[in-house]
C-alpha cells in the first residue's frame, strides 16, 4: 500500500494553533458561528447556514455554542486521518504516484469520494485551480488537506456530477445526444470500464427500446405519410401494414434499432476518450465546454458510422418492406447514397440539441442543488430523473423540425429542399408530426433505461 511519511505531530499542532488564532477574528480564544462561516467563505466553500451550522455541530463537541482550541484540534486530527488513509488508497491504487506522493485531479476526486467528502466537478477545478499554482495538474497531501478539512459532507453538486458521468438512459431521440465521459472507478482500467458500461448500457437500451417500440413506430408513421395523420390511425396502420401484420407490427424496425445500440456506444465512448485527450486542458477533468465538444464530434462520427442501420430502421418502420433483405436490395439500387439519406439535418441536429439539453439540465440541477444544500438533504432519484427528462423534452420540442426532416429523408430519399417544401403546405404542424407519440416516450425510455442499467450494473459489480 502506498503509505505517506508519518506525520509531526508537534508540527501539526503548531500549524494549527496558528489557523485557529487566523480564524479567531476578535481574538477571544474560541471561534464563533459566524467566524466559521468566514472561514468557509474566504476558501470559497458551501456556506448556507445549515451546512455551516452542521459543520460547527460536528467541531462543537461540548455544544457549548463555541470552538476552542482543543476542539478544534481534535476535529483537525480526526479529519486529517480519514483524508490520510482515502489518500493513501488512491496511491496504493496508481503505482506510478507512489514515488512522488502526488494525486491527479481524478485521483483527488474518488480519494474525496472515498473520504466521505465528495466534490463536484466544479470543486476539482476549483482546487486545481488555487493550489496547483505549478500547472503540474498533481495534488500534495497537504494541499489536498489544506482545502478539504472543511469541506460539507453532503454536496448535492458532488452527486449530480457523479450521477451524469456514471449512469445511463436512453432518450427520446439518442441519435442526438452527445457522448459522455467514461470514468474509471479504483484500480480500474478504461477498457475494463468502457465494457461494463457498454455491455449493461447496451442490454439497458435494448429493454428500454423494446418496450417503448409501439411508441417509436407510431412516430415514424406519423412523420412519413404522404399526409398528416394522427395517432389513432397511425395505430390502424401499424397494426395492418403490411397486411395480417397485427399487434406484431408496433415493433416493426426494433430489431435493427437495438442492433445499433453497441457500435453506437462504443464508437462514442472510445471518441471521446480519445477526443478529450486533445481538447481538455485537464483530460483528468474535463470542464463543461470541453465536454460538449468532445461530446459533439465523438456523438457525430458515431451517427456517421451507424447512419446506414438508422436507415434500414426507418425503412422497415414504414411497412413498406416484406423483409430485411427486400428492404436492403431496395436501398441498393440507390447506392451508397440512399443508405445516407438525411445525414446532413441528423449531424446538425445533435449541436442545438446538446446545447439546450445540457443548458438547462445544468440550470435545473444548479437550482436543485442550492435548495438541498440549504436544507442538507441529499438527492433523490425521481429528482435526478426529472431533471434528464425535462431538459430532454425541451431539447426534442425545439430540435423536432430536423427530426422529422431526417426522418421523411431516411424513408423516401428525396431531396431534403424538396422536403422541406411540402412540411411547409401544412404550417407549422407538418415539422412537428409524431411529436405526442415522441414526448410520451421520455419518461418511461428515461426510467426503465436508468431501472435496467442501474440493476446490470449491480449484478457486473457483483459477479
Amino acid at each position: 500500500m502506498g503509505r505517506l511519511p508519518p506525520d509531526d505531530e508537534d508540527d501539526l499542532r503548531r500549524r494549527w494553533k496558528a489557523n485557529f488564532d487566523r480564524f479567531d477574528l476578535d481574538h477571544n480564544g474560541s471561534l464563533s458561528f459566524d467566524e466559521v462561516r468566514a472561514v468557509l467563505d474566504d476558501a470559497e466553500l458551501p456556506t448556507t447556514r445549515r451546512q455551516v451550522q452542521k459543520l460547527f455541530d460536528a467541531i462543537d463537541s461540548n455544544r457549548d455554542g463555541k470552538v476552542d482550541l482543543e476542539e478544534f484540534m481534535v476535529f483537525a486530527s480526526r479529519r486529517r486521518r480519514t483524508l490520510r488513509r482515502a489518500f493513501e488508497s488512491m496511491l496504493s491504487a496508481n503505482d506510478d504516484d507512489v514515488e512522488t506522493s502526488t494525486l491527479t485531479a481524478q485521483h483527488l476526486r474518488v480519494a474525496s469520494e472515498k473520504a466521505g467528502l465528495p466534490l463536484s466537478d466544479r470543486d476539482v477545478r476549483d482546487i486545481m485551480r488555487r493550489i496547483d499554482q505549478t500547472g503540474r495538474g498533481r495534488v500534495t497531501f497537504d494541499e489536498f488537506v489544506r482545502y478539504s478539512m472543511l469541506v460539507p459532507h453532503v454536496n448535492p453538486h458532488a452527486f449530480f456530477d457523479q450521477w451524469f458521468r456514471d449512469t445511463w438512459n436512453d432518450g427520446a431521440i439518442p441519435e442526438f445526444e452527445i457522448a459522455r465521459e467514461t470514468r474509471t472507478q479504483e484500480g480500474e482500467t478504461f477498457a475494463a470500464a468502457a465494457s461494463r458500461k457498454l455491455v449493461c448500457g447496451g442490454a439497458a437500451g435494448v429493454i428500454s427500446r423494446t418496450l417503448t417500440a409501439p411508441l417509436d413506430r407510431l412516430r415514424l408513421l406519423m412523420m412519413t405519410t404522404a399526409r398528416p395523420i394522427g395517432a389513432r390511425e397511425a395505430l390502424t396502420l401499424a397494426t395492418t401494414n403490411p397486411p395480417n401484420i397485427g399487434f406484431r407490427g408496433l415493433w416493426m424496425g426494433n430489431g435493427m434499432n437495438c442492433i445499433k445500440i453497441a457500435p453506437e456506444m462504443g464508437i462514442k465512448m472510445f471518441s471521446f476518450d480519445v477526443l478529450k485527450q486533445k481538447v481538455a486542458a485537464d483530460p483528468d477533468n474535463i470542464t463543461a465546454s470541453e465536454q460538449f465538444v468532445a461530446g459533439g464530434i465523438a456523438g457525430a462520427m458515431a451517427e456517421v458510422s451507424v447512419y446506414p442501420m438508422e436507415v434500414v430502421r426507418t425503412r422497415i418502420a414504414t411497412g413498406a418492406y416484406g423483409s430485411l433483405r427486400e428492404c436492403l436490395a431496395s436501398l441498393s439500387q440507390g447506392g451508397a447514397s440512399a443508405f445516407y439519406a438525411g445525414v446532413v439535418p441528423s449531424v446538425v441536429g445533435i449541436i442545438p440539441f446538446a446545447a439546450i439539453d445540457l443548458t438547462i439540465n445544468s440550470i435545473l440541477k444548479d437550482k436543485a442543488a442550492r435548495y438541498l444544500q440549504g436544507k442538507g438533504e441529499e438527492i433523490s432519484v425521481p429528482l435526478l430523473l426529472s431533471c434528464g427528462m425535462l431538459s430532454s423534452a425541451t431539447a426534442t420540442v425545439v430540435t423536432f423540425p430536423l427530426n422529422v426532416v431526417r426522418t421523411v429523408a431516411q424513408a423516401t430519399a428525396k431531396p431534403i429542399k424538396d422536403i422541406i417544401l411540402t412540411l411547409k403546405q401544412d404550417g407549422l404542424h407538418g415539422f412537428y408530426r409524431g411529436m405526442l407519440p415522441c414526448l410520451l416516450k421520455v419518461m418511461p425510455a428515461t426510467s426503465i433505461s436508468y431501472a435496467s442499467y442501474e440493476w446490470l450494473k449491480t449484478r457486473w459489480e457483483s459477479a
